[in-house]
């Protein structure tokens, strides 16, 4: 077929303006990245080079949609890693003498978006001390209630762990309900492609409980701090920790939930061995071990769910390094023969689609 073009424009500017929307308008043109860059929202370039020092990195709870007129070539990282909801601190040891229980865990919080990518696990719950049972780690409890998802209520269920025996082994902390990762994957792309102000994040995890303080004076153990998401921090929590004597051990903090992420281009996307395009969640951190034998031990806190990745691409992609939304990895509970703290719950992976676009 042949195009005339009568009003001075070249074939090169003619062929410019009909390329997908999709892939931009190039107004910030051919962009190296060689140093971290925080930043969100919707970024036009003719090219992108991101080198091996180089990382473009979502802000915490928004969305980062790299468009390219041309290709782009990822050395360094393009990512969303921690940057979902956050994750809760662990609870606190309990003293001891007077001994007391430790603090529960804290359910991750859950706002009223249904766009969810990788769903949070609860916390381990608390070792007990000799006189007060071990609190079972909590979870989110309740549905995803959005009329047009309804058959996802059930599947995304996460319920409470089970309290800890008097005395003994802290509650084991609750996980999400089965959900196939079709089913998974199918639902956030959709959700994505349809709603750009409403994208899927991963959710936090659940700090686990602290444990009970002993019949010997001493000072409980701080929890450990949710997982941090900004700078070159990646959602990762921090252990529980700083018992005395017979207080109980902190619990570990749960780690933030990925973020959200999506390129497309007009031409090819490389990614080379040492880059990567992600959105992973953070890690647990583990519960403090007791030390004396009347004192409980922390729990175990939850990794963060995985994020969302979308890649669309007009040309070639070449994965030679990693393209992934994982979730974070459960901390390790404490342990003291008898009153461990509670094991987290495994926290669900995230979305990654990639498709030829024209």
């Amino acid at each position: 077929m042949t195009i005339f073009v009568s009003d001075g424009r070249t074939a090169l500017e003619l062929g410019a303006e009909m390329l997908s929307p999709a892939f931009g308008d190039g107004s910030l043109g051919d962009v190296v990245v060689s140093t971290l860059i925080e930043t969100s929202g919707e970024l036009n370039y003719a090219t992108l080079d991101v080198q091996v020092a180089g990382s473009l990195v979502a802000l915490a709870q928004r969305s980062l949609v790299v468009r390219s007129q041309g290709n782009v070539i990822v050395n360094g990282a393009i990512h969303a890693d921690g940057r979902g909801f956050p994750g809760t601190n662990g609870g606190a040891g309990g003293q001891g003498t007077p001994a007391a229980a430790g603090a529960p865990a804290t359910a991750s919080p859950l706002d009223s978006s249904p766009a969810i990518a990788g769903v949070s696990a609860g916390g381990g719950g608390a070792g007990g001390q000799n006189t007060l049972g071990g609190a079972g780690g909590n979870a989110l409890d309740q549905n995803i209630h959005r009329a047009n998802f309804a058959s996802f209520d059930t599947a995304l269920v996460v319920s409470g762990g089970t309290a800890g025996a008097l005395g003994g082994n802290g509650g084991n902390g609750g996980t999400p309900g089965a959900i196939s990762a079709n089913e998974l994957a199918r639902y956030a792309a959709s959700y994505a492609l349809k709603y750009r102000s409403d994208v899927p994040l991963g959710r936090g995890g659940t700090g686990g409980g602290g444990g009970g303080g002993g019949i010997i004076a001493g000072a409980g153990g701080s929890g450990g701090s949710a997982g941090l998401q900004t700078g070159t921090n990646l959602g990762h929590a921090t252990n529980g920790g700083g018992h005395t004597s017979a207080g109980g051990g902190g619990g570990g903090g749960g780690g933030a939930g990925g973020g959200h992420v999506t390129v497309w281009s007009g031409g090819d996307v490389t990614v080379g061995a040492s880059g990567r395009i992600s959105a992973r969640g953070g890690n647990g951190g583990s519960g403090e071990n007791a030390t004396e034998t009347s004192g409980g031990s922390g729990g175990a806190g939850s990794g963060g769910g995985g994020g969302f990745v979308g890649i669309f691409h007009a040309g070639s992609l070449t994965n030679s390094g990693s393209i992934n939304a994982p979730a974070g990895s459960a901390g390790t509970a404490g342990t003291l023969a008898g009153k461990n703290g509670g094991t987290a719950g495994a926290a669900q992976n995230g979305v990654v689609v990639t498709q030829k676009a024209a």
